[in-house]
């Protein structure tokens, strides 16, 4: 991993920014989705054949098990980017304020 210098960083900082803002309603419809599909699943999944309860028990509880903490963690994600988004990244935006007003400055001088 290279280091890169501040104005290639600042600019990284203000494309995400960008990016933030303009998809903060996406993480809602995101996390909705996932659960939609996971009661989805659920339903398909609840009529096994007679002669298979066991294997499809244990088969059906483990993906459903899985799928679940997976839709739980990605849930969360799509929560806290949304949170993060919704307060708009305030320490991002202070720092691109900051670093402008300096260049400014240091144009001006």
């Amino acid at each position: 991993m290279r280091l890169i210098s501040d104005e290639e960083y600042v600019e990284k900082t203000r494309k995400k920014v960008k990016a933030v803002h303009r998809l903060r309603w996406l993480w809602p419809s995101i996390f909705l989705c996932y659960f939609g599909l996971f009661i989805w699943f659920v339903e398909i999944t609840e009529r096994p054949e007679p002669d298979q309860y066991e294997l499809f028990g244990f088969v059906s509880g483990a993906i459903t098990g899985l799928g679940f903490c997976f839709t739980t963690v990605m849930a969360g994600s799509c929560l806290r980017n949304w949170w993060d988004s919704y307060r708009g990244w305030r320490t991002e935006r202070l720092l691109l304020k900051y670093y402008d007003e300096l260049q400014a400055n240091k144009r001006g001088h």
